[in-house]
């Protein structure tokens, strides 16, 4: 691929004009915001403005030409000899399908900055707590794809990486996600022997960050089993925990723990006791919000409901999970600050995509685009939308995915007669909605869709052409399906001349 001719066909302009600096609020719509900016503080640096440049591609769909151009670049920064950057660019390339949603991608480049990152001598500075993260996400991401022996395995390494370079309350939480593999897969005393080892480290180094979870953990492990007064005396341990923990770090698990010795006295049909500790947990989190933020900023209790409900996500518990993120929701749906719901939206959402739980996702997509027509934010109701969409058409709901995929693009429509620059996105839910109808079984309407679409690029243009590809692509696989091989053919060789101009 000629680096340059790509480039200036996905900026649409000559190089010597320069290269646009991407912010933040568009790095929002393609979801890699919290990526790139851990990764690349400054995102005008040319070698963040390339690969913005690539996501924007694997945005639009050409998902391979993307890989390549990061492939180009990090061939770049291989030739400095700069282990460290190529490592953390792998990183962010990991991330950002990891936020997609794209887990198998994303395990390809974690693996790959693994690889290299234990290569790298230890900085202590920098690199201690990346390749213990990379390599616990590893293990994350098999869980979820559902491969436990693989995670296990990945785990494993992750212990080897924490001794070989003296990560030690970093191998705590290594040994804490262990447990929960063997307890997702089974194996309970296996489980059970992981986290006791993790709060034997979490002992032997003085060290309290990860014991109070750890403690919750082998609560709720007892608890499923029926073991009341051992699950009783682990979550009393976590109480201790949480006062060793430093303030800032003590009110999430504090809550944990108070609401699972709750739920457990309720399960034992004590509702005293039951009521009790939830009045504390509650009482836990206003008071923590008043002392932290003040009274103005008493959401930040939706924030650590939030969190709550990750952890029982990332643990397996989806029903328990949502429990504690409609409460999050419940608390910041009044408030005149819309941003406050829509933040925690954004936040619930990139969660489920990251444990690809698509349909559990879709109350707060729904949730998300109420929130931004009542905002009356054209770009973000046009976004919110386009993605209800995509939900909708992942779990098969064609005609609530149509109805979606219309209003996105009326919504651009309208848009584009007010401050132009919304063809691609026109384009793209125009090619939506023929999907859309092919799969409806109506190749009428579908084909409609397609040709409405192809309008936006007279045969005389020789520009912006990126969006064109797509639908001369569907407009093949929708004859070829028709059984109008003439026709199928006819797109064919205009993809392919496309195709060739764009991608030389």
């Amino acid at each position: 691929m000629n680096f340059s001719e790509l480039l200036s066909v996905v900026l649409a302009i000559p190089l010597t004009t320069g290269l646009p600096v991407l912010n933040c609020d568009h790095l929002s719509i393609f979801g890699i915001a919290p990526a790139i900016a851990q990764v690349f503080p400054d995102i005008t640096s040319p070698t963040a403005q390339l690969y913005l440049q690539a996501d924007s591609l694997i945005s639009l769909g050409f998902i391979e030409e993307g890989m390549a151009l990061y492939e180009q670049l990090l061939k770049g920064i291989r030739e400095t000899g700069d282990r460290q950057e190529e490592a953390k660019f792998l990183h962010a390339i990991a991330s950002s399908f990891q936020l997609r949603g794209d887990l198998e991608r994303a395990l390809t480049y974690y693996e790959r900055a693994l690889d290299l990152s234990e290569d790298i001598p230890l900085n202590p500075e920098n690199q201690s707590f990346d390749i213990n993260e990379i390599a616990n996400v590893i293990g994350s991401i098999y869980l979820v794809l559902g491969q436990n022996e693989q995670a296990l395995i990945a785990y494993e390494r992750a212990v080897e990486i924490d001794q070989k370079f003296g990560l030690q309350w970093q191998g705590i939480g290594t040994l804490s996600n262990i447990g929960t593999a063997h307890r997702l897969a089974g194996n309970l005393e296996q489980a059970l022997a992981s986290y006791q080892q993790g709060l034997f480290l979490a002992e032997e180094t003085d060290d309290n960050y990860f014991k109070a979870k750890i403690f919750n953990k082998i609560g709720m492990l007892y608890q499923a089993q029926g073991q009341f007064e051992l699950a009783l005396n682990a979550y009393q341990q976590g109480l201790v925990a949480v006062t060793d923990q430093p303030k800032e770090y003590q009110i999430v698990d504090l809550v944990l723990t108070l609401e699972n010795l709750s739920n457990l006295y309720q399960s034992q049909g004590q509702i005293d006791q039951a009521k009790t500790y939830e009045q504390q947990a509650k009482t836990a989190i206003a008071q923590a919000s008043v002392d932290q933020y003040g009274d103005a900023s008493l959401k930040r209790g939706a924030d650590f409901l939030e969190d709550i409900g990750e952890f029982y996500l990332v643990d397996g518990q989806p029903e328990r999970a949502k429990d504690y993120f409609d409460r999050a929701v419940a608390i910041v749906h009044p408030m005149s600050d819309d941003y406050a719901e829509l933040n925690l939206l954004n936040s619930i959402l990139v969660t489920y995509r990251k444990q690809e739980q698509i349909e559990a996702a879709l109350p707060y997509q729904e949730r998300h685009m109420e929130r931004v027509l009542k905002m009356g934010l054209f770009e973000n109701s046009a976004t919110s939308f386009f993605g209800l969409g995509e939900i909708y058409q992942t779990i098969g709901k064609h005609e609530l995915a149509l109805t979606a995929y219309q209003q996105a693009l009326k919504s651009y429509q309208e848009g584009n007669q007010a401050y132009g620059g919304q063809t691609e996105n026109i384009v793209r839910s125009l090619r939506k909605i023929g999907e859309i109808y092919e799969a409806q079984d109506k190749p009428e309407q579908a084909l409609m869709a397609y040709q409405e679409a192809l309008k936006f690029y007279p045969e005389e243009q020789t520009e912006g052409l990126l969006g064109k590809l797509p639908i001369l692509e569907a407009l093949v696989k929708f004859y070829t399906t028709q059984g109008q091989n003439d026709q199928a053919q006819k797109y064919f060789q205009q993809a392919q001349i496309l195709r060739d101009l764009l991608f030389p």
